[in-house]
């Protein structure tokens, strides 16, 4: 039996910069695998020109947004994998409702996995500000000094502040997850948050 075939749409540099060799190395000895050479986005013509025949397609940062010709085209597609967060760009609504959908094209992406990584730089970012290490930074740069002594460094502390969330979204649940040991006040906004996931 013949492995799927998969055209995979970044760049090398893009594979690089988010797979790890042997997560890159499974894919490649699972499927039988199209990769772009170019270091460019292919663009929508030769998207279009090429997607005949293939049964997936990764997609990712930097991959111009899927036509609905090439959609046409695509006789064997049954799954887009975006490698990266939201995939609200690489289709337009008409194309989810009149072409994925009634096609059987399942469409995922990485962002679960990618909100992990962005709540914990989010969180990195909160304990360095709260701390004042980019202030710190800069008074040793330009004036020689650790601390500016005439600021009040008592409440330079994460544990107990007042935090704002905006969005409830994966990312915003889970930087309010790994902000729980820290006894916070969360004010959260969201408008699509009901009261059940807020309680």
């Amino acid at each position: 039996m013949s492995k799927p075939r998969i055209w995979y749409l970044p760049t090398p540099s893009h594979t690089a910069g988010v797979f790890k060799d042997e997560t890159y190395r499974r894919l490649l000895a699972g499927f039988d695998v199209v990769e772009n050479v170019t270091d460019r986005a292919l663009t929508a013509g030769e998207v279009e020109e090429g997607i005949a025949g293939f049964d997936g397609l990764v997609t990712g940062w930097g991959v111009m947004p899927i036509s609905a010709a090439a959609l046409q085209r695509a006789d064997k597609l049954k799954i887009v994998v975006h490698s990266a967060g939201s995939v609200k760009y690489l289709f337009t609504s008409e194309m989810v409702t009149g072409q994925l959908v009634p096609g059987g094209i399942r469409v995922v992406s990485a962002r679960g996995a990618i909100a992990l990584n962005v709540a914990e730089h989010a969180v990195g970012a909160l304990i360095m500000m709260s701390r004042r290490w980019v202030h710190d930074a800069l008074n040793i740069r330009n004036r020689g000094m650790w601390r500016d002594p005439d600021k009040n460094w008592s409440n330079q502390f994460l544990r107990g502040a007042t935090v704002g969330i905006v969005s409830a979204s994966m990312v915003g649940r889970e930087v309010i997850r790994l902000l729980r040991p820290f006894n916070v006040r969360m004010l959260v906004f969201d408008p699509y948050l009901s009261d059940w996931d807020a309680g």
